[in-house]
């Protein structure tokens, strides 16, 4: 259910947690990751079955060898999508600002405009916390995404579930930041490669 009073959210240590950065004029080509501040990372959605899936594309290439003269071929494989879909279990009214298309402020007893956005993807930087049932956080992961939100209402009309949907975009800076509690070794403990 959503909570208008999001701070256990923050403090929560388990599971996946999805935070986003929407900065008036945020895109990745001109605010990479190292420009959003800690203050600018809204908690968006506590997640239950976070699934990631890469789309690929197939392609052979037949030719002809220059040493032997025979016809070989290749085959290439191309990564051009990078996706997830996750259910949330308990979120913020930020999600409900996806959904609605709209970037008004939902404030109860007052009329906001929605649907005033032609697409009902966004884009926006996320940061998903992954965290172990031990609450400890395994690792992060800063994906610069397109997201869309929509809306599952059980039959006897008492349970909504939103399913997020996301697809990465190219971007400088995404990539994870890894803990202990993952087995990655200290930074100052890995070896550097090419170093004797």
């Amino acid at each position: 259910m959503s909570q208008v009073d999001i701070s256990h959210l923050k403090k929560l240590k388990s599971g996946v947690k999805l935070f986003y950065a929407d900065k008036e004029g945020l895109d990745a080509s001109t605010h990479p990751l190292d420009d959003i501040q800690e203050e600018d990372w809204k908690v968006l959605a506590q997640l239950e079955e976070f699934q990631s899936s890469v789309e690929e594309e197939n392609d052979k290439h037949n030719y002809t060898s220059a040493i032997t003269g025979a016809m070989a071929s290749i085959d290439e494989s191309v990564v051009v999508a990078d996706k997830f879909q996750a259910k949330a279990v308990d979120w913020s009214i930020y999600l409900w600002n996806i959904i609605w298309r709209t970037d008004e402020t939902i404030v109860a007893g007052q009329l906001v405009p929605t649907h005033q956005k032609s697409s009902a993807w966004k884009k926006v930087w996320l940061r998903i916390e992954h965290w172990a049932p031990t609450k400890e956080l395994l690792y992060t992961e800063y994906s610069y995404c397109n997201i869309k939100v929509s809306m599952n209402q059980a039959e006897n009309m008492k349970l909504l579930q939103p399913v997020i949907d996301g697809e990465q975009i190219p971007a400088l800076n995404q990539g994870i930041v890894a803990t202990a509690a993952m087995g990655a070794p200290a930074a100052a403990d890995s070896e550097v490669e090419g170093s004797v």
